[in-house]
């Protein structure tokens, strides 16, 4: 149980890490001052290079036209930049754990955050309540996604009639988790163990919900 839980954490903490990573692009400098900026697809160190640019079009020039061909980050747009560095805080609702219906408040104080959820339930004689807390790391992070790992803990506590007699159970549990925001669309998969009849096993759990973000205004020094 120990090895499939080492190789599940370590499958959680991988999701999204693509995600960290942007793209170059590839400029060819000609020697009568052109510069065309793109993709380059072949290159013949003898014979040609074929570049293709943001419009789809191709070109393709003989090497000795060439005068170098380097490679520069991709352009940063409005919706691209990088907020990795930004504080901020994050409120909103979610469905999942701990306690079915959470409220959910989160601060970044740069590329670290924390944040905590809790609901109550209460149905006739049955109740339950649960508190979940993260401490994050942001792999990625712009104005219109967020992807994050970091380490999770929980406590649920629950009590129930059956067959008139009322059982409590209390379950505390941490683990690694990952989460990712799109437009304030929020979810998140946490891999546990916990502490408790029936829990000693790992097991996966799930928030989803809405997530607000009070992101940063834009500055000239974030463009």
């Amino acid at each position: 149980m120990l090895k499939a839980f080492k190789c599940m954490l370590i499958i959680v903490l991988l999701l999204g890490v693509k995600a960290a990573y942007s793209d170059d692009l590839d400029v060819v400098y000609l020697k009568n001052g052109s510069r065309i900026v793109g993709v380059v697809v072949e290159m013949v160190p003898s014979g040609n290079v074929r570049i293709r640019t943001a419009d789809g079009s191709e070109f393709v020039y003989r090497m000795d036209e060439v005068e170098r061909i380097a490679r520069v980050p991709a352009p940063q747009s409005a919706q691209e930049r990088d907020l990795r560095a930004a504080p901020y805080y994050e409120i909103g609702v979610v469905l999942g754990t701990p306690g079915a219906i959470n409220v959910v408040a989160g601060h970044w104080f740069g590329a670290y955050g924390t944040r905590i959820s809790g609901g109550y339930v209460e149905s006739g004689s049955d109740m339950f309540w649960g508190v979940q807390a993260n401490a994050m790391k942001k792999l990625r992070d712009t104005p219109v996604s967020r992807h994050a790992v970091g380490l999770v803990a929980i406590v649920h506590r629950d009590e129930r009639m059956e067959n008139w007699i009322l059982r409590k159970r209390g379950i505390y549990a941490g683990g690694v988790a990952y989460n990712y925001n799109w437009r304030g669309l929020f979810a998140e998969t946490a891999l546990t163990l916990g502490a408790n009849t029936g829990y000693s096993n790992a097991q996966l759990l799930f928030q989803i919900g809405y997530m607000h973000r009070f992101l940063p205004k834009q500055t000239p020094s974030s463009r």
